[in-house]
Formats: C-alpha cells, structure tokens, sequence
C-alpha cells in the first residue's frame, strides 16, 4: 500500500480540489510533491502498523474517546514506545557490558601473554615508566570522556526546552485554525498536516533541514493558509503563528547542529584501547621465567578480575556517550518528556480532526474572552495599538509587511494565485 507521508498528501490535495463547501467555490491548491523524506522516516513502522494507519485514517469519522485517542496509529503507538525504548536501552547496556566483561576475563592470560611475547617483556623489570605513562592516559581519557559528557547532556537539554517552545508554537497554530477556519475538511487536512509535522519534526529532532524545503511538512502548512488567504479568509493570526512555529524549528535546529566531529569519536576510542593495552604491558612484569628464558605468563584471579573490571568500565563509558549524542533513542531519551508535553496538542488535533463547523474548544473560548488569544501580533505587549484584521482579501500593502515570512516563501516557490 502507499506510504504514510504520501497517502496523506494525496488525500489532503484530493479534498482540496475535489470538494469546496457550500456556498463558495474553492479554486485548485498547488499540488506539494509528496515526500520522500517522509516515506523514509516512516519505515520505523512495521507493515502491519503502516496497513491499520491507511485504513484508520480513511475510514475514521471522528476521534475516539480518551484525551490521548487519534486517528493516527502512530501516536497511539508513541504511547508505549518510550518504555520499549528503556527496556531495549537497559538490555543493549547489560548485554553489551556483560559479554566483553566475561570475555576480557576469559581473554586475559592469552593477551597478557601475547603482550609478554611481542615487546619481549621479562618478569621483575622496572616497570616505573608503564605506571606514569597509564596514569597520564586515565587522566587524560578522564578529562576527555567527561567533556564529551557534559557536552552531549547540555546539548540534549537545550534540545528539550526548544521542542518545548515548538510545540508551543504548534499548539498557538492550532488554535489559530480553531478561529480562523470554519470548513470542517479543512481543518481535518490542516489536522493532518500538522501530525505529519509532529512526526518529521518534533520526533526527529537531529534532523537540520530548513522548514522552508519544498517538501516539508511545515511548507505543507503554509500553502494551507495561503489558499485560505486566496478565498478572503481573515488569516493573519495564522501568519504570525505560522512564523513563530519557523522561529521555534530554527532554533531548535541550531542547537541540535551542535555535534561532535567524528574524530572526536575516534581519539576517544584511540584512548580506550591504548588504556586497556597499558594495564596489559604493566601487568606482564608479574609472570614466571622458565629456566631457558621464556616467559610464562600465570592466570592471576584478582588481575584478571581487576582487567575484567576496567574493560566493563571503559564499554559502559562509550555507551552511555554513544546513547546520549542520539537524543531520541536509548536510555536517556527524553521520549517520554515530549509525549507528556504533546498531550494538549493531540488532544486539539482530534478535535479539529472530529469537530463541527465552528466549533471551538471551551478552553479556548474562555482564552479568548481573556484576550489571551485571537488576533495576536508582533507588538502583543500593546494590544491596543494593534492594527485592527481587515476582512477580505489581504492587500499588497499587508503582503509587502510579511515579505521576510513563510507564505512569501512559500508563493516565491510555488507562484502567486
């Protein structure tokens, strides 16, 4: 069957051109190339997941009960998908550490001997230089891998608060869609849209691409509000959400471009491997020699244990580094974190999905008598100097004021209606 992402877009143009609502005749959206980038990012589903999603989404009518039911199979799954991420993460850790801990164990009289062999290394020798020059890599690798740390968790941290502010932006966008847009199939397409944004954004958060790509998700949206712009629609409010939902992608962007080079990765490795190999060159001065001069190395139990032990340190080390430069995978991914935040947002988006025409959500009726929401702008520290939503189609002088905004982007791309 057709991918998620392009089944979405289709079913999203065909209602665009195919059905207009009464009293008024919509005229042909441009037609968004689907995405590739989004079939791929898809495949994390399995074909069973991928086949209900496409029959959910084509024949579900309404949102299902519960503040967290969709019409997505992807965000029920996303539900439980951060406990199967810590459980996979906590096995992955024990695994990994258990099999080279039992094998550095098993392995160390045959290394140590190998060691003993290859640099010609007799038993009582001074072994003074070894010590230093071990110690001066475990500070050194220390210092290293404890940088490497601190980096890695500021920046997932900083991660978190911008995909906080974004899916702010994206709940203010929505409720924007609730005040401006009246048409029930246009709000279910600016639903799905959005959900397409939450997936290709939201839940890959490394991703750096601009929003303004011709196939993005974010395109998708504006070219929703200029073709509600095009039929007279008073969208100004959803211009200025639109824009502070590029804002926040921007900025989340720029902190998720901060990544280590992949020489980092290696020195860091280099350093384990030479510490593993200094223990080894120091630990060979404890062997035998047999009276025709070869050294024989003896299976020591608290050496081998103290090898074992150093071996089961270094791998635990590079994993936990490993599994925080991946924000959205592992042990400490803050999967579970974006799930709590997003609750609000997928409860509106089954709202808009499932609503009537003009219905607004209660809390937002009562945001909007506060002034909280509505026609907000730049200057909402002043709302009684705002200039006032003119009705009707927006003017050259209002599209000349927006020029540095998305739908200028957008119509730069795609042409003028």
């Amino acid at each position: 069957g057709p991918m998620p992402g392009r089944m979405l877009l289709s079913r999203s143009s065909q209602v665009l051109v195919g059905r207009a609502p009464p009293g008024r005749a919509r005229p042909a959206a441009p037609v968004l190339r689907s995405s590739g980038r989004a079939n791929a990012r898809s495949r994390v589903l399995t074909c069973s997941q991928t086949q209900e999603r496409t029959t959910s989404t084509e024949t579900a009518d309404a949102p299902a009960a519960g503040p967290l039911a969709s019409t997505d199979v992807f965000f029920d799954a996303i539900k439980h998908a951060s406990s199967s991420l810590e459980l996979a993460g906590v096995a992955r850790f024990l695994g990994v550490s258990i099999v080279c801990v039992l094998g550095a164990y098993s392995l160390h009289p045959t290394l140590l001997q190998a060691v003993a062999d290859f640099w010609d290394l007799k038993p009582g020798s001074d072994a003074s230089f070894e010590n230093s020059f071990f110690s001066l890599v475990g500070i050194i690798y220390g210092l290293l891998s404890g940088n490497t740390f601190l980096f890695l968790y500021e920046r997932q941290v900083n991660i978190v608060q911008e995909l906080y502010g974004e899916a702010f932006a994206l709940e203010l966008l929505l409720q924007q869609t609730f005040l401006a847009v009246d048409d029930p199939e246009v709000r279910a397409i600016m639903s799905k849209s959005c959900r397409r944004y939450i997936r290709e954004e939201m839940y890959m958060p490394t991703e750096m691409s601009s929003p303004f790509t011709p196939d993005s998700a974010f395109v998708e949206i504006v070219g929703h509000v200029v073709e509600e712009q095009t039929l007279g629609l008073d969208v100004e409010g959803l211009k200025e959400a639109a824009q502070k939902l590029a804002d926040a992608q921007s900025r989340r962007s720029a902190v998720a471009a901060q990544v280590l080079p992949g020489m980092h990765w290696v020195f860091l490795h280099t350093l384990e491997a030479i510490f593993l190999l200094c223990f080894l060159v120091f630990d060979a001065t404890t062997g035998d020699e047999l009276a025709n001069g070869v050294t024989q190395m003896v299976a020591v139990p608290e050496r081998q244990l103290g090898f074992a032990a150093l071996t089961g340190v270094l791998v635990l080390t590079s994993q936990v580094l490993h599994d925080l430069d991946s924000p959205v995978a592992g042990l400490y991914s803050f999967r579970r974190s974006l799930d709590l935040r997003l609750q609000y947002v997928i409860a509106l988006l089954d709202q808009l999905e499932g609503s009537a025409r003009g219905f607004i959500p209660p809390e937002l009726v009562t945001l909007q008598r506060l002034g909280l929401v509505g026609a907000f702008s730049s200057s909402a520290e002043m709302p009684s100097t705002a200039k006032p939503r003119r009705k009707g189609r927006t003017g050259r002088a209002d599209q000349a004021s927006y020029a540095g905004g998305p739908l200028h982007m957008w119509e730069s791309a795609h042409g003028r209606e």
